[in-house]
This record gives structure tokens, sequence and C-alpha cells, in this order.
């Protein structure tokens, strides 16, 4: 199995800094508008999905992608929240493994 990350441009919402783009850069204060943000991914999701024709797509926050996987005949999953994993740490920062900031530089994964 191959996994492919595809890279996004997260669109200017208003109040929203430059640059945001993920819970983990903003301030809690500023996470609903990150949220309008990615929703308007949507059209970049859909177009990606349909070139790229995906076994399986895993998702977070996006709410909406069960719906665009599903007009493609494909299967959107989430995968459980493990609170307890990240309570011991300051910031997800903190909680990634070793070296993995320097394998995803430049990849698109945020």
């Amino acid at each position: 199995m191959r996994i492919k990350f595809i890279p996004l441009t997260v669109p200017a919402v208003e109040g929203l800094p430059p640059g945001s783009e993920a819970t983990s850069n903003v301030p809690l204060a500023f996470h609903h508008l990150l949220m309008t943000a990615m929703d308007l991914t949507r059209p970049q999701v859909a177009s990606a999905l349909r070139e790229l024709k995906p076994d399986y797509v895993f998702y977070d926050f996006t709410h909406w992608l069960p719906e665009v996987t599903k007009e493609l005949g494909k299967l959107a999953f989430t995968p459980p929240l493990r609170v307890e994993k990240w309570k011991k740490h300051r910031d997800m920062e903190e909680a990634l493994p070793e070296g993995y900031k320097e394998r995803i530089e430049g990849s698109g994964i945020v």
C-alpha cells in the first residue's frame, strides 16, 4: 500500500493569521476560522481525489470528506482520537516522534 499526501493551499479567511495551516499553529480562539478555511479547501480535495483515485482516504476534522468520497465510491476513515497519548506533552510538536519534522519537511504534510 502506498500513502500519498497532497499539498493544499489554505485560503485566506478574514481574521485568520496568514500562514495558518493547522490547529497546532493557531491559538484556540482562531480554530473556528481555521475550520472555515479548511472547509474552503473542499474543491481542491475533491479534485485531487478524482485525479488520484485512492482506495481509502484518512482524515481528521473535515466533516464533509465522507460526502466527497461517497460521490467517488470510496471509503473515508477517521482515526480514533487518543487523547491520553498527548496529555503528557506540552504541545503536539513535542509529542512527535524523533526526526518526524525533518522527514516531512517540504512534503505538504502539516
